[in-house]
């Protein structure tokens, strides 16, 4: 696809998908809106050997593993295309009554071999576009000039953009193309990096990206090359975005610090055990910061900390079973991971942690006296979010490789102040 911006369609030579244990396969059409994302549909050929058993549509059922299929297609467009893990409940009256499918996909993975050659690369190159939910202040400036018959006409700096080089021939260069979107570029070195990696690499971007700015920032195109003429891309289409806000697990400051951001990125890019626990975290303060009850976000994000510490420690839950503390399991995280300067801010965490979880699990809607609507409740409800945010933030960190943290929280939420002041007129 040349442009993400731009409507597309694709007349589709082949398809084909496997459903109920047979093959299907026949021709159609793709097309591709920005706004609504991909439609596959397409007239099928009936397998040779039609299902003979009793088969039941529109059952309720949850999806399994056995109900997922991969769609492949051919054009003249693209040499083949993949739509994987593609769930076809809802499809089963046109397949096997109209020999047809007409079917929405979130995204499509293409593959082009080109007929060119070129010279061999020691370096893996890759590229992405990703939607922000605002306009990120990058920390580089970037140039725009343009020229009319050799005549410059304009020339522009803003700080939006990204370059990043190191030693070890490590490449990004980046710039927000436009108010919501950013669109990078890299070069990986081949003796520290696999072509997996070069494929991950966008992704750990994205949530290297999403934590530093406290934010979504969705992958919704990217593409690598392999060898010489080999390209592989894929189109996602859009999804929610939202930012933390004053819920956000790092501090914010005025610049991106482009050293922090490559170390997350590797971090994110081995897809560890404790890479796993740290993007599972970000998801759930995200899901948090959409609840609309002010108790559902503040029991979702309490439980974040339970949930990561039972991880780590691989202690599942198990009814009737109360052999896990979290303070035990909090003590070790801070043996591990943090200097004795932190024993005072664990305990207080741990505080934190349990009245969140309490004030919760015991609900009332006084109106005075600490209830939940109260004001008392809201501030220091604010204070406790926050304070545990920032800590999630800590914990990623420290489980990224960072080294030396030193406890750094906000101040209480009453002390913050205001960044514009409006002086009433003097007379």
């Amino acid at each position: 696809m040349k442009n993400y911006f731009q409507n597309q369609e694709y007349v589709l030579k082949w398809i084909s998908f496997y459903y109920l244990g047979f093959r299907y396969q026949g021709r159609g059409v793709m097309t591709w809106n920005p706004e609504q994302g991909f439609y596959i549909q397409a007239f099928l050929e009936t397998p040779q050997e039609f299902p003979k058993t009793t088969i039941e549509l529109n059952k309720p059922d949850i999806i399994r593993k056995q109900h997922l299929t991969s769609i492949r297609m051919k054009s003249t467009n693209f040499t083949w295309a993949i739509v994987p893990n593609v769930h076809l409940g809802d499809q089963g009256e046109m397949i096997l009554l109209e020999n047809r499918i007409f079917i929405k996909v979130s995204r499509v993975i293409f593959y082009n071999c080109w007929g060119f050659s070129n010279k061999p690369n020691n370096n893996l190159w890759g590229s992405a576009l990703y939607k922000t939910a605002s306009k990120l202040r990058l920390p580089d400036k970037v140039s725009t000039e343009v020229l009319i018959n050799d005549q410059q006409r304009e020339f522009k700096e803003e700080l939006s953009g990204i370059l990043y080089e190191d030693e070890n021939n490590y490449k990004l260069v980046g710039r927000m193309i436009d108010d919501r979107y950013l669109k990078i570029s890299w070069l990986l070195p081949t003796s520290q990096c696999s072509k997996v990696d070069n494929w991950k690499w966008s992704e750990a971007l994205q949530d290297s990206f999403s934590l530093l700015y406290g934010e979504s920032i969705e992958l919704v195109r990217r593409e690598i090359r392999r060898g010489y003429n080999k390209i592989y891309s894929e189109i996602k289409h859009q999804s929610r975005l939202d930012s933390l806000g004053v819920l956000s697990p790092l501090k914010q400051t005025q610049q991106l610090n482009k050293s922090s951001l490559m170390l997350l990125t590797q971090f994110f890019v081995t897809e560890g055990v404790n890479s796993g626990i740290c993007r599972q975290m970000f998801k759930q303060m995200l899901e948090a910061s959409r609840q609309e009850s002010w108790q559902a976000r503040e029991l979702l994000l309490s439980t974040i900390l339970e949930a990561a510490l039972r991880t780590i420690e691989n202690h599942p839950f198990k009814p009737r079973d109360h052999s896990f503390q979290v303070a035990k399991a909090l003590k070790n995280f801070r043996e591990k991971y943090f200097s004795k300067d932190w024993k005072p801010e664990i305990k207080k965490i741990l505080d934190i942690y349990e009245n969140m979880r309490h004030r919760n699990a015991h609900p009332d809607f006084l109106l005075k006296k600490g209830g939940y609507l109260s004001e008392e409740y809201r501030e220091k409800s604010v204070d406790d979010m926050i304070y545990l945010s920032r800590f999630y933030g800590y914990m990623i960190l420290a489980m990224a490789g960072f080294q030396d943290l030193e406890p750094q929280f906000p101040p209480p939420f009453a002390e913050w102040k205001a960044t514009v002041k409006i002086e009433p007129p003097q007379k």
